[in-house]
């Protein structure tokens, strides 16, 4: 899925591992404990969503993502690659 239009969805719990979303549009959207190993987020737009408690712990793609206003307290990004 890329470029795909999520902004301001409620996507909690999800499991996104592995997920083609570059350059989709997640801003605002709501990412409480989604899954995001593996996912590629580059280009992707998370302003102001909401990734608290996001876990990814391998190989999430975030290069040039936009994060402004994103909440990113109480995530695991140990596998970021930025």
């Amino acid at each position: 899925m890329t470029e795909a239009n999520l902004s301001g969805r409620t996507l909690e719990r999800t499991d996104l591992r592995g997920a083609q979303l570059r350059a989709a549009n997640l801003s605002g959207a709501i990412l409480h404990l989604a899954r995001l190993d593996d996912a590629n987020l580059e280009l992707a737009d998370l302003s102001h969503a909401d990734l608290r408690t996001a876990i990814t712990n391998v190989g999430t793609m975030l290069t040039s993502a936009k994060l402004r206003g994103a909440i990113l307290m109480g995530g695991s990004f140990p596998g970021v690659q930025a």
